[in-house]
């Protein structure tokens, strides 16, 4: 597999199974724009450029962060096996379960505050001392 800078103009979105969604795609160009894109997308060649095959998410989020191009793996095949391609992307990922996210965030939180004590109680010291030098 190897992995390809394509240029963002040049790539055509049509004929997806599934629409962006505008809240994950936010969500995403923020983790995109403190970590980087982890996973490049899949494009097929085209005679004009190329078409999108797997990715729809984390192209928008680039194309919202106003990137010129991002990685991507180029692939080949007929319209079946390309649609295959993109069902495979979703199908095969495995969603957390609501158990799973809840204790997600909770670490994330965790780890975030320690980093950041003042976000503990708010972001300020909410203790009665604190209103007594007001």
């Amino acid at each position: 597999m190897k992995i390809v800078r394509v240029p963002i103009a040049d790539i055509v979105v049509a004929d997806r199974l599934r629409p962006t969604d505008p809240d994950a795609v936010r969500a995403l160009s923020l983790n995109i724009e403190t970590d980087g894109l982890r996973h490049p997308i899949e494009v097929s060649k085209t005679e004009s450029g190329y078409r999108l095959v797997a990715g729809a998410h984390r192209l928008a989020a680039c194309r919202a962060l106003g990137w010129a191009d991002l990685p991507a793996v180029v692939v080949a095949g007929n319209a079946g096996e390309l649609r295959l391609r993109e069902l495979t992307d979703n199908l095969v990922r495995r969603d957390l379960t609501a158990l799973e996210r809840a204790q997600g965030l909770a670490a994330l939180r965790r780890l975030y505050q320690e980093d950041h004590p003042a976000t503990r109680r708010g972001g300020y010291d909410r203790s009665l001392k604190s209103l007594d030098k007001a």
